[in-house]
C-alpha cells in the first residue's frame, strides 16, 4: 500500500514572531545509549512493609482513584454503589480496583487528584508542576510532558535503573523491543510506563445507518423516494477514473474465503450523477441503484447494500459519496418510521446529516478530516503530532503533505453539498438549532441518532454502536438526552463497515484505473501518547513501592484485574481473536447497563476504577464483550477481511517485517534536552493552530468551511497555508527535521 478570528490571529502571530527572531541552529538528536540490557536474576522489592502513595491519577473530573459519583443508585433505589463484591461504594471510598491493588501491594492511597478535584489530566498535570509536583509521589499524564520535565528538572525516576526489580515490565519490553527504544529518552534514560489502550488491534472505524443504506439500495425495484429535495449544488469532484474495467479481491458474502469481483464502468457514478437534470432523491438514488447493476455486473443482486455494508464490500470513495447525496436528498423516505417515537413530530427535519463527528471540541473535529483517508490521505490517525512514514520509509510530516490539501478541498467540496454537519466545530449547529436544552448538547453524535437525523461517523465501536438502543424498544436513556433520548426507531443498525478500496500510494489527485488500489486502515492501537512516572523527590520506600505497582500491571494478574476488575467481577473464560480471555460476570454486564447505559469506559472509570489511562496494556477482550451485538456482527465483518488478507493495518509488533510504508510512528521521541527546547521555543503558534481542548477550531477546520483562497473568509492558498506553517513560531519543517533524526535512531 502504500474562522476567521483564527486564522486572522495566527497569521498576526507568525508575522509578529518573524519580525522578532529566526530559527536558532542546534545539532541533532544524539542516540541513545546502551542496548536492551541482559537481565536473567531479578530481585523483586520486598513489600511486607505497608507504605504510603501519594498517587495525582485519574482520567476526568468523574473518574478518579476515589469514588465521586453522588447521583448513583443501586438498582433498589439505595444512594451509592453497590457492586458485585457486595459491597457498597459511596462518595470517599477507594474504587475496588484500587482496593485491590492496594491490598495486594501493601500501599495506603492518598488520591491527590481527588483531593484538589481537578477537571482534567491537562489542569491536573499544569497545576501541580507549577508547584514542582510537591507531595507527589506518582503521577499519570502525556509521555512527552514527563520526559520533559524529567530533561530539563530532573523530577522523574530513571526507570531503566531499576528494570532488575521490574521482572514483568522488563519481559514486556523485550517481547517489544521497538517499545523499548521508543520511550528512551535522548539521554538514554526510561522516565515513564508507557499506556496501551488495547495493542495489535483496530481502534477507530467508519460507521454507517445500514438500515438506511438497505432502504435505498434493495430489493426488485425502487421505491418512491423523495423527490422534494435536491442536491445543494454539484461540488465535488470525482476520484476514481472515469472509465474502469479491473478485478478486486474481497471476502465472500458467507465468510467462507475469497473471492474476485469485477468493476467495470464507462461512466464514473460522480460524473452520471452531476449529469442528471434533476438531481432529487428519486433521481440520484436510481442513478446508484442502476449504477451497481451495471458496474459490478449484477453480482450483488437484489442486496446492493452489500457493496457497502457486507463483508464482501467493494466500494470505492466517489460510490460512498454518491450514497452520501442520495442519503441527503432522501430524509423523508428515511426518517418514515418517526411516528415510532413519542417526540419526534415536534422536531421534523428534512436537514439529515451524512456524516458528522462525535462532537465539536477540537480533538473530534479530527474525525472529519479523518474521512479524507478515502482518498489515500495518511497522518490523520497519527499517534504522536501528524507523521507517517512514507514509502521510502521517511518520516512525513502529514501537515505540509499535498494529498492533506487535496483532502482538505474535497471535504470542503462535500461541505458545500451539504455532505458534513454544518458548524460541526461548535457545541450547537443549524440541524438541532432550536430543539431545546439536552443534557448532551455537545454530543453531536447522541443528539443527531437520537432524533434519527445522522447517517455516518467515524469513531470508536463500543461507545458508539451502544446507540443501536435505539433500535431496542428498551425505553433506555440515549447519549444523556434524558426523556427526549428515550426513542424507538424501528430497525435502527448503526453498524461498522469496512473502508473503501483506494489509492494510497501514487500520491495523485486522480489515480489512473492501473492505480493500486488497496483497503487499509491507519487505525491500530498501539502506544498511546500517555502513561505514567515517579518522582525523583518521592522517598525510598514510596519510590520502590510505585516501581512494584508499575510492574505489576504489566503482569497477567495486574492486566487483568486493571482490564477486567477483581475476581468477583469475572466468570469464566470466552474466545476473542483465537485466544481465551476472562468472560465479564452476569453481575457486571447488568452493572454496565443500570449505572453506565452501557458505556463500558464511563462503567470501568468511574465506577471500578478500572482502565486507567497509566502504564499498561488495555485488553480489548472485556470491550467486545460489552459492544452491542450489532456492532459486533460489524467488527466481525471487518475482521474476517483482515484474517483473509483483503485489509491491511500499521504494524505496531514486529514493524521491521513489513514495508516502510506499513509501519507504525512512535509516539514520544528521544530528543536530547537542547533540542526539545529548540522545537518547544520554534513552535509556540502550533498549540494554537492545532489546539486539543474546548471548542476551538482546528486552522484545518476553516479549510473545511471555506475551501483554499477565500479572501472573504481569509483562507489562504495551498501553498500559502504551507508557507505558514513554516513559518517562524510554526517551524512544521524544523519539527520534522529533527524527529527524522530522533526516528532514525530507532527505527
Amino acid at each position: 500500500m502504500k474562522l476567521k478570528k483564527s486564522l486572522a490571529s495566527l497569521l498576526a502571530v507568525a508575522i509578529a514572531l518573524a519580525i522578532a527572531a529566526c530559527t536558532p541552529s542546534v545539532p541533532p538528536p544524539k542516540t541513545p545509549q546502551g542496548d536492551f540490557p541482559e537481565i536473567t536474576d531479578f530481585e523483586p522489592f520486598n513489600t511486607a512493609q505497608t507504605v504510603n502513595l501519594n498517587l495525582a491519577v485519574m482520567y476526568d473530573k468523574d473518574s478518579f482513584i476515589t469514588f465521586n459519583q453522588d447521583i448513583a443508585q443501586d438498582p433498589q433505589g439505595s444512594p451509592g454503589y453497590l457492586a458485585a463484591n457486595g459491597k457498597r461504594y459511596t462518595r470517599g471510598k477507594t474504587k475496588p480496583v484500587w482496593e485491590t491493588l492496594s491490598g495486594a501491594l501493601n500501599f495506603i492511597i492518598a488520591d491527590k487528584s481527588y483531593e484538589r478535584s481537578f477537571n482534567d489530566l491537562t489542569l491536573q498535570w499544569t497545576t501541580l508542576q507549577a508547584s514542582n509536583f510537591t507531595g507527589i509521589d506518582m503521577i499519570n499524564g502525556r509521555g512527552e510532558n514527563i520526559v520533559e520535565e524529567a530533561a530539563t528538572n530532573q523530577r522523574f525516576v530513571d526507570i531503566s535503573q531499576y528494570l532488575k526489580n521490574m521482572p514483568n515490565f522488563y519481559a514486556f519490553l523485550k517481547e517489544n523491543p521497538l517499545i523499548y527504544k521508543q520511550i528512551l529518552s535522548g539521554d538514554g534514560g526510561m522516565y515513564y510506563a508507557p499506556y496501551f489502550d488495547g495493542y495489535d488491534d483496530l481502534e477507530r472505524m467508519f460507521m454507517m445507518r445500514a438500515d438506511w443504506v438497505e432502504k435505498l439500495l434493495d430489493g426488485p425495484s425502487a421505491p418512491a423516494f423523495d423527490t422534494h429535495i435536491t442536491l445543494d449544488g454539484s461540488y465535488y469532484q470525482r476520484f476514481m477514473p472515469a472509465t474502469m474495467n479491473r478485478q478486486f479481491t474481497t471476502v465472500k458474502a458467507d465468510g467462507s474465503g475469497t473471492q474476485s469481483i469485477t468493476k467495470n464502468y464507462a461512466q464514473n457514478i460522480i460524473d452520471a450523477q452531476d449529469g442528471l437534470s434533476v438531481k432529487n432523491g428519486a433521481a440520484l438514488t436510481a442513478a446508484l441503484r442502476g449504477y451497481i447493476d451495471s458496474a459490478y455486473g449484477g453480482a450483488f443482486g437484489d442486496k446492493r447494500s452489500d457493496l457497502f455494508c457486507g463483508v464482501n464490500a467493494a466500494y470505492d470513495p466517489d460510490e460512498l459519496v454518491a450514497l452520501l447525496r442520495c442519503v441527503k436528498t432522501n430524509p423523508r423516505y428515511l426518517r418514515n418510521n418517526e411516528n415510532n417515537y413519542g417526540y419526534a413530530a415536534a422536531y421534523e427535519s428534512d436537514n439529515i446529516i451524512p456524516f458528522y463527528p462525535r462532537a465539536g471540541t477540537a480533538d473530534r473535529q479530527m474525525d472529519v478530516l479523518r474521512l479524507a483517508e478515502i482518498w489515500g490521505v495518511r497522518g490523520m490517525e497519527a499517534r504522536a503530532d501528524w507523521f507517517y512514514i512514507d514509502e521510502a520509509g521517511v518520516l512525513q510530516d502529514a501537515r505540509l503533505s499535498d494529498n492533506t490539501m487535496s483532502g482538505l478541498e474535497r471535504l470542503n467540496q462535500l461541505y458545500k453539498e451539504g455532505l458534513i454537519l454544518d458548524g460541526y466545530a461548535r457545541d450547537d449547529n443549524d440541524a438541532t438549532s432550536g430543539m431545546g436544552n439536552f443534557t448532551d448538547d455537545s454530543s453531536h453524535r447522541g443528539r443527531l441518532n437520537a432524533l434519527n437525523l445522522g447517517f455516518m461517523t467515524y469513531d470508536y465501536n463500543q461507545t458508539t454502536t451502544l446507540l443501536n438502543k435505539l433500535g431496542d424498544r428498551t425505553g433506555s436513556d440515549i447519549g444523556g438526552l434524558g426523556d427526549k433520548g428515550r426513542s424507538y426507531i424501528e430497525g435502527f443498525n448503526l453498524a461498522p463497515v469496512l473502508p473503501p478500496f483506494t489509492d494510497w500510494n501514487s500520491g495523485s489527485e486522480n489515480p489512473p484505473a492501473e492505480a493500486d488500489y488497496t483497503r487499509f486502515t491507519d487505525s491500530w492501537r498501539g502506544v498511546k501518547a500517555d502513561g505514567w512516572g515517579i518522582l525523583a523527590s518521592a522517598s525510598k520506600d514510596a519510590r520502590e513501592r510505585a516501581l512494584t505497582l508499575m510492574d505489576y500491571l504489566f503482569s497477567p494478574e495486574g492486566n487483568k484485574l486493571m482490564s477486567y476488575g477483581p475476581d468477583a467481577w469475572i466468570d469464566g473464560e470466552i474466545e476473542y481473536m483465537g485466544r481465551m480471555v476472562p468472560k465479564l460476570s452476569d453481575t457486571a454486564l447488568a452493572e454496565l447497563a443500570h449505572y453506565a447505559a452501557g458505556n463500558y469506559t464511563n462503567y470501568y472509570r468511574r465506577y471500578l476504577g478500572g482502565t486507567f489511562p497509566v502504564g499498561y496494556v488495555k485488553e480489548q477482550g472485556m470491550e467486545y464483550q460489552t459492544v452491542h451485538p450489532k456492532g459486533q456482527a460489524g467488527l466481525n465483518r471487518i475482521f474476517k477481511a483482515i484474517e483473509l488478507n483483503t485489509m491491511s493495518h500499521l504494524e505496531v509488533v514486529n514493524p521491521a517485517s513489513v514495508d516502510p510504508v506499513m509501519r507504525s510512528v512512535p509516539t514520544t521521541w528521544g530528543y536530547t534536552q537542547q533540542v526539545a527546547a529548540t522545537i518547544r521555543d520554534n513552535t509556540m503558534s502550533l498549540s494554537q493552530a492545532f489546539p486539543t481542548l474546548n471548542y476551538d477550531p482546528l486552522i484545518f477546520t476553516d479549510y473545511v468551511y471555506f475551501g483554499f483562497g477565500s479572501s472573504a473568509d481569509g483562507t489562504l492558498s495551498k501553498q500559502g497555508l504551507k508557507e505558514l506553517l513554516n513559518s517562524p513560531g510554526y517551524g512544521v519543517s524544523m519539527q520534522l527535521t529533527y524527529t527524522r533524526a530522533a526516528y532514525d535512531k530507532i527505527k
